[in-house]
């Protein structure tokens, strides 16, 4: 019986010495997984390797940021502004003395043609100003022998018809004349010629030469065209939804897809009444601002644009900050200064909208607002 007892209280202690040991070395190794983790979340930064990298701190703030509407858009001019010229007859190239970009003064020549067809409406331009002139005669005389009762109506009519019609002629033969640039004055002298000059309408830059010398042109053909660029504007396309928050005079910041951060200041001109029925979007007129440098923008090109309906009040950061982690967002802030090392912490954020070159911070409330985040090379030390 003794030694029964004396074995068990053997190996009973000999149970809580092992669960001990266990409990010792569990506690052991949760402590040494939490200093890990802890480090882990560490970054240790050596002034030296702050300012070499040139790096930056800043602090969260609240700011007003504009509520937006986010469009899609590209640069253009007033249709009067954009001019495509053609030869308005049949004929060969003779000049093309521009290259495309090259400016041009309004009345200046452009191109020129030979044509055949221009002679052909000279003469008959000549052959009914001559039919006209012996018209009109007969149309006088006429009259005064049916107001003297010798001639019979009809003979009066037919000569005032067939008068009416040749000056019909005449004149619309002296408009194609016109508008071929065709001196009427000088074919009713005599002078035909083969050559046709066309010149500039506007003050602009030639944007497209769709010929070259020698080839044959025909009226349809688009030949030159010309941009006055003095009054570039946007054209966005607008969601439907979206529509009952735009109104005139808002603002509008629009921006190259690849230069985010260079931004382009207009204003809503004019909102369109149409919904187009594939895209269900509506056409929004955005004048630029002045002072803005265009110079860069060509017709057709892309932008992007965000709309300011209003502001609101909200925690931000530069955006430059942020890096992006297996879809999670992180900063680094700075929890010490010891000696020559900075002690920073991968934290991790919400982010909500992003203007411009900043980005809210939806759980700003949970951070420590009184400290200092790595605003520039956090992308290097995390990544």
């Amino acid at each position: 019986m003794n030694k029964i007892s004396i074995l068990s209280i053997f190996i009973f202690a000999s149970i809580l010495v092992g669960c001990k040991n266990e409990s010792t070395e569990e506690t052991e190794t949760n402590a040494e997984n939490t200093a890990k983790n802890a480090s882990e979340n560490m970054i240790s930064l050596t002034k030296t390797q702050f300012a070499n990298g040139r790096m930056k701190f800043s602090k969260i703030t609240e700011e007003s940021v504009p509520e937006v509407i986010h469009a899609t858009g590209s640069v253009d001019v007033p249709p009067e502004n954009k001019l495509t010229i053609s030869s308005y007859i049949d004929g060969y190239i003779a000049k093309v003395p521009f290259l495309i970009g090259d400016r041009v003064k309004a009345g200046q020549l452009i191109a020129s043609i030979e044509s055949t067809a221009a002679i052909d409406l000279q003469k008959d331009y000549l052959d009914a100003m001559n039919r006209l002139d012996y018209l009109k005669s007969e149309y006088q005389r006429q009259q005064k022998l049916f107001e003297e009762k010798i001639t019979a109506e009809k003979n009066y009519l037919r000569a005032k018809s067939e008068y009416q019609s040749e000056a019909s002629k005449v004149a619309a033969l002296e408009k194609q004349m016109g508008l071929l640039n065709i001196s009427v004055a000088s074919v009713k002298k005599g002078n035909i010629t083969s050559n046709i000059n066309i010149y500039s309408p506007i003050d602009g830059e030639i944007t497209m030469i769709n010929t070259s010398r020698g080839k044959h042109v025909q009226p349809s053909d688009e030949i030159i065209q010309v941009v006055n660029f003095d009054h570039l504007h946007m054209e966005l396309d607008l969601f439907e939804k979206d529509l009952f928050n735009i109104k005139k005079g808002q603002d509008v910041y629009a921006f190259l897809p690849d230069h985010p951060a260079d931004t382009l200041k207009s204003e809503i001109h004019l909102v369109g009444k149409a919904i187009n029925p594939d895209s269900r979007t509506i056409k929004i007129h955005a004048h630029f601002k002045e002072n803005e440098d265009l110079d860069n923008l060509a017709i057709g090109t892309f932008l992007e644009a965000e709309i300011n309906t209003g502001v609101q009040k909200a925690f931000i950061i530069p955006s430059e900050s942020i890096v992006e982690v297996d879809g999670k967002s992180y900063i680094l802030v700075l929890q010490d200064t010891k000696g020559d090392h900075y002690q920073l912490k991968i934290t991790e954020v919400t982010t909500g909208k992003t203007y411009q070159d900043k980005t809210v911070i939806n759980n700003a409330g949970q951070l420590d607002q009184n400290k200092q985040i790595l605003s520039k090379g956090a992308f290097e030390l995390i990544q």
